[in-house]
């Protein structure tokens, strides 16, 4: 598998790269792709290398307690501008190659945890690519969302979505409002449960946001939901729907097509922040 994120943007990224480094018995982490991102103050261009920067603080906090470290690869320094003209970056270059060495059988997995710029620009590069790929992204509303999907991950580059849904891959989407939403991790669960758990533990506690002391303190861990599809996907419920599309006025629409993807539509908070504890104090735990 390979991870696609834009660390440094959210703290979720680092729990959810922490948690997939964790979990090597049944995950095994080629790459790590930076990703851009848009935030005030910094080009999208500069925002790859915070991404990276931040992937490989992670990695350094993790290494103690792991024999090989995934590389970590700059992205796409621009968005999706034309599907005829997608941008290039080392990474998608190396999502094309690693994909190639992949059959139907056992697809190459890409756990997508920011735009979809990445990994929509090597599969317009290389479309034979698609069938062997599976696609775990989070973003926007469940297809059924009649309204503005006011989404970061989707609206950054809304074309890169649209291929991304009308590609023909594998594609397992999770709708970070409602759904993933539902990983909250309180301040209390950080300190008692992630702090312990070694150099990676302390870090990304100190990453957790201060909150006032007299009111309860959570944070959304989106992209947690990404790793756990693969390590326990009972613990997600999902459904085959007709690949839709989403409109220039960041409306879903209905699509011509018998593309299906899968849409997960709940998540099993408890069990998932159950494994995620578990295995990082296993994993990072000094003896």
């Amino acid at each position: 598998m390979v991870i696609d994120t834009d660390a440094g943007n959210e703290i979720d990224d680092q729990y959810a790269l922490a948690y997939a480094l964790a979990g090597a018995d049944q995950l095994q982490v080629a790459a790590v792709y930076a990703a851009p991102f848009r935030r005030e103050g910094l080009t999208v261009a500069d925002s790859v290398d915070v991404a990276a920067a931040e992937s490989e603080r992670v990695l350094s906090h993790c290494a103690p307690a792991l024999p090989q470290l995934p590389r970590v690869l700059a992205g796409s320094r621009r968005y999706l501008e034309s599907t005829r003209r997608p941008p290039t970056s080392v990474a998608v270059d190396h999502l094309i190659a690693t994909a190639r060495d992949h059959d139907r059988a056992e697809p190459l997995t890409v756990l997508a945890l920011g735009c979809a710029t990445d990994v929509a620009a090597a599969l317009l590069h290389a479309p034979d690519i698609a069938p062997r790929v599976e696609i775990v992204w989070d973003a926007a509303y469940p297809h059924h969302w009649p309204w503005r999907n006011r989404s970061y991950n989707l609206e950054q580059d809304l074309l890169a979505a649209n291929v991304l849904l009308r590609s023909g891959a594998r594609l397992v989407y999770i709708p970070g409002y409602y759904v993933a939403e539902q990983l909250a991790l309180t301040r209390e669960e950080a300190d008692k449960h992630v702090r312990p758990a070694g150099e990676i533990g302390a870090y990304l506690w100190k990453l957790f946001p201060r909150c006032p002391h007299d009111r309860a303190c959570s944070h959304v861990m989106w992209d947690i939901a990404n790793v756990a599809y693969l390590i326990g996907p009972e613990w997600l419920q999902m459904r085959s729907i007709r690949a839709p599309r989403i409109d220039t006025d960041l409306r879903w629409r209905r699509r011509l097509t018998t593309c299906q993807i899968g849409e997960v539509v709940s998540v099993n908070r408890d069990a998932i922040f159950s494994d995620f504890f578990s295995r990082i104090r296993r994993a990072f735990t000094p003896p």
